[in-house]
């Protein structure tokens, strides 16, 4: 495919064939093609390996774990330790910084993936911006709703994980869990309890910013995964 058909296809995406942009020849310069230049250079780097990252997995037994930095830096520390456990393809498109509203910019190329199985988790950097309840479990609905619809795969929507107190997270997770897990019901979608579990392990799960994880949080977060996994297959 021709740089200028690729450019096409990303402004008319309503109409585009995602297979054909997932075939390109140069997938790293459709991705350029984006415009998503009104973020810092850094992010928008990571955000196109986030997207490419997501092509590679390219058939119906797919996994792609869709999600912010909470996903992004499992990869950092580990490449392979979501997708450790898995026999079929596996991509991480974890991006640092992501609101659901930067999700939907790149939820084009999750879906060109074709995956059987999409695990979702944003919601805390839209908390952070000062989205209400209300607003992030609705756009939650929207972004599932739309994976369901151009992929076909099964979704799990994650839930939020604790965050420590003493830090300036004004947000209270639990309530938006409790939507997710409703968000998750009406929309055909599982619903993925990781909030418990690292809760459980008595916040040493908790890096000293009071929201990523720990190595050991980690683990918690990929086991908890693994078993939403097979309830959702």
């Amino acid at each position: 495919m021709r740089d200028p058909e690729v450019a096409q296809c990303l402004q008319t995406c309503g109409a585009c064939d995602y297979t054909r942009l997932i075939n390109a020849s140069s997938m790293l310069t459709a991705l350029r093609l984006a415009r998503w230049m009104e973020y810092q250079r850094p992010v928008v780097e990571h955000r196109l390996e986030a997207a490419a990252n997501a092509s590679v997995a390219a058939n119906a037994s797919a996994t792609v774990f869709f999600g912010d930095s909470l996903f992004a830096m499992a990869a950092d520390k580990d490449e392979a330790l979501l997708c450790a456990s898995r026999a079929a393809p596996c991509a991480n498109a974890g991006s640092g910084y992501d609101t659901f509203r930067t999700a939907f910019g790149r939820a084009w190329m999750v879906c060109g993936a074709r995956p059987g199985l999409i695990y979702v988790l944003f919601g805390t950097n839209d908390l952070l911006q000062g989205a209400s309840v209300d607003a992030v479990a609705s756009r939650a609905a929207r972004l599932v709703r739309y994976l369901r619809r151009c992929s076909d795969a099964a979704v799990v929507l994650v839930s939020l994980p604790p965050h420590a107190a003493g830090h300036n997270h004004p947000f209270d997770e639990r309530a938006v869990n409790a939507r997710y897990a409703d968000v998750a019901a009406s929309e055909n979608a599982s619903f993925c309890d990781i909030h418990a579990p690292l809760e459980d392990d008595g916040r040493g799960a908790l890096r000293g910013d009071g929201l990523h994880l720990t190595l050991e949080g980690y683990a918690i977060l990929a086991a908890t995964l693994a078993r939403c996994r097979i309830r959702s297959v």
